[in-house]
């Protein structure tokens, strides 16, 4: 369900990633079927790839991607903050 009967959207996951110096990691090939999702690049960059299309996102970048839209995701920075609800 993404929304409530108000029409107010329903939040099921909130995460914060915060990496140290010189680490790296990914989110592999996957989809989410019943939900959207929010990348919010606190500092640092993130390289997304979505129906094809590779783009690095930066500090103050926003990415909102539909339910069912299949993407993944690579950091490898000195720091790295991400927030995605």
């Amino acid at each position: 369900m993404l929304f409530e009967k108000d029409h107010s959207p329903v939040i099921t996951e909130i995460v914060y990633i915060e990496e140290p110096a010189g680490s790296s990691w990914s989110f592999p090939l996957h989809r989410h079927q019943d939900r959207l999702e929010l990348s919010c690049i606190i500092s640092g960059t993130l390289e997304c790839w979505s129906d094809g299309i590779s783009k690095r996102l930066s500090e103050g970048d926003l990415l909102i991607k539909n339910a069912g839209v299949i993407h993944s995701k690579f950091a490898q920075l000195h720091r790295n903050h991400l927030f995605a609800a």
